[in-house]
């Protein structure tokens, strides 16, 4: 299945100390099935028209230029949406 996360060899054994090698393999594990659902939620989303958009805000950017980029959109789009009622 798309979101198979085999971590059944990867769990130590009660008491057992679980190595660092397998902790962070289980560490990527856990991340890789965090994306595979987080992808899954996102293909099921629907939208009327340009109800919705995907924003990636690139590590660092100024969270100031992207506030200010989505209100311009907004404003963008409330305009047509006046026009087309």
């Amino acid at each position: 299945s798309f979101l198979t996360l085999n971590i059944c060899n990867l769990q130590p054994k009660p008491g057992a100390i679980m190595s660092e090698q397998n902790q962070e393999e289980l560490d990527k594990q856990i991340e890789i099935f965090k994306v595979k659902k987080l992808i899954k939620n996102l293909e099921a989303a629907r939208g009327n028209g340009t109800s919705m958009i995907s924003l990636i805000i690139p590590p660092g950017d100024q969270l100031s230029r992207v506030n200010k980029m989505l209100s311009d959109e907004y404003g963008t789009a409330s305009n047509i949406k006046s026009r087309v009622n």
